[in-house]
């Protein structure tokens, strides 16, 4: 069950022996494009397709894969495929091999994975501004910014204690954040949103680094908040 592809390439390659174990994976949404080697638009596909791949490859629950459907035919005549390239999407929750209608263009592929997946990478692999950020909760980051209190923290945990379960870790770090800053001073917020930024410089991956990647978005927001009260604790 090793993922085999060739060591430049992003894309995880499939066969007969690793289909199942890859693309059924129920804690992976997967996009696999069944092609042909001797087809020329799959031939044209190819350099988008491997952006994509390289822009969700620290994406821990994407895959972006392909299937030689010339070499290999039994997952091909599974999943009913009648021309090259065929593109579906294996969600979480749906294996059955939705099609892929949208654009070609690595844009269109970022936006739809986006959707499905939930995730909130832009096309070059960074995560958008929005990723780890809870609207709900700027207000309460505004209030702490200008007060520097705990009655401010008290209420970010009121305010927290509503949010669903997709955003319940994320409000965890806000109140860590606070207690943080209360303990060290502001100063503390952009000195450990640097740490987390020269970790990502480093070899972290997976889903180690969306989780590092969205704190670093959540200092951010702190730092915005300090911006539009008027206070300027923080060296650049």
């Amino acid at each position: 069950n090793v993922l085999l592809k060739p060591q430049s390439s992003a894309v995880v390659e499939l066969d007969d022996g690793n289909f199942e174990s890859v693309v059924l994976d129920a804690k992976k949404h997967v996009l696999v494009q069944f092609y042909a080697p001797w087809c020329g638009h799959c031939k044209r596909l190819a350099p988008a397709y491997e952006k994509v791949a390289k822009a969700f490859r620290k994406e821990g629950s994407v895959v972006i894969a392909r299937y030689d459907a010339d070499l290999f035919k039994p997952y091909a005549e599974r999943y009913n495929v009648q021309g090259y390239p065929t593109i579906k999407f294996f969600g979480v929750e749906t294996k059955g091999g939705t099609p892929y209608e949208g654009g070609r263009d690595l844009e269109s592929f970022v936006t739809f994975l986006n959707g499905k997946a939930h995730t909130f990478r832009t096309a070059d692999g960074t995560l958008l501004p929005a990723a780890g950020r809870v609207a709900l909760l700027g207000a309460s980051v505004g209030q702490f910014m200008a007060e520097k209190s705990y009655a401010a923290l008290d209420q970010c945990a009121f305010m927290a204690d509503s949010l669903t379960d997709e955003h319940k870790e994320d409000g965890k770090y806000y109140l860590y954040v606070m207690y943080k800053a209360l303990e060290f001073g502001l100063e503390w917020i952009p000195k450990e949103r640097d740490r987390l930024q020269r970790m990502l410089r480093g070899t972290i991956g997976g889903q180690k680094a969306v989780e590092i990647e969205s704190r670093r978005n959540v200092l951010n927001d702190f730092l915005a908040r300090a911006a539009l009260n008027n206070f300027q604790p923080f060296t650049p």
